[in-house]
């Protein structure tokens, strides 16, 4: 494929993305992490939840892929860059494969809680343990993913392959989602409201590629 076709084809992919993390996290996951709490939910809540992790196996899927047709466009303007937005996807793939896999593991212990038996108990005083394992990773497979997205855009800007407000905005937002993700890391609180930015600057960079695509390589 030509450039222009390489970026429409990104640009669905785009939006598919963001239809996958908002079903995800948004929606199907949902139940398990409100009150009463996973351990409580998971259980019966089992298909959901394991329809929300074979979709983020889709999601990495669609990221690899994107990784993969945007290689050639990139690597035309600089190889360094390319190749670390190649290593950065690659890294954020296999988080989100250990943190939905950590996402089965709750299901399993919820499974078993409800089954009743004598570990009752135990498995009331460890639940804790098992959403900190996966909130965790959650929250470290975020920060990469915003590294990544910060040096997409920064590609987009610096190579011209999106109009530059569309890239500046996109840069702007991604500083105030990592801001806001690392407040959990240090101890404090996500504000969701400061995640909107990045969600409206991933539709227009979607919607603005599906229908322009990339310019002709130099």
């Amino acid at each position: 494929m030509d450039s222009r076709s390489t970026g429409r084809v990104i640009g669905l992919m785009v939006l598919l993305q963001f239809a996958v993390g908002f079903s995800v996290n948004m929606v199907l996951t949902a139940p398990l992490f409100g009150d009463p709490g996973y351990l409580y939910t998971a259980a019966e809540n089992g298909l959901q939840v394991g329809i929300a992790a074979l979709i983020a196996v889709v999601g990495m899927v669609i990221s690899v892929a994107v990784a993969a047709l945007a290689y050639p466009v990139l690597n035309a303007r600089s190889m360094r860059m390319a190749i670390a937005y190649v290593v950065l996807v690659a890294i954020g793939a296999a988080l989100s494969g250990v943190e939905h896999g950590g996402l089965l593991a709750m299901r399993a212990f919820s499974e078993a809680y409800a089954s009743g038996g004598d570990d009752q108990a135990l498995f009331e005083s460890l639940f804790v343990v098992g959403a900190l394992m996966r909130n965790g990773m959650h929250h470290l497979g975020l920060l990469v993913s915003g590294v990544t997205l910060g040096l997409w855009y920064l590609c987009m800007y610096r190579f011209a392959l999106l109009p530059k407000a569309i890239a500046v905005l996109g840069l702007l937002a991604v500083a105030l989602q990592l801001f806001t993700i690392s407040q959990p890391v240090m101890g404090g609180d996500v504000n969701f409201t400061l995640l909107l930015p990045l969600a409206l600057a991933q539709l227009i960079q979607g919607g603005w590629l599906l229908v322009k695509g990339f310019p002709q390589s130099p």
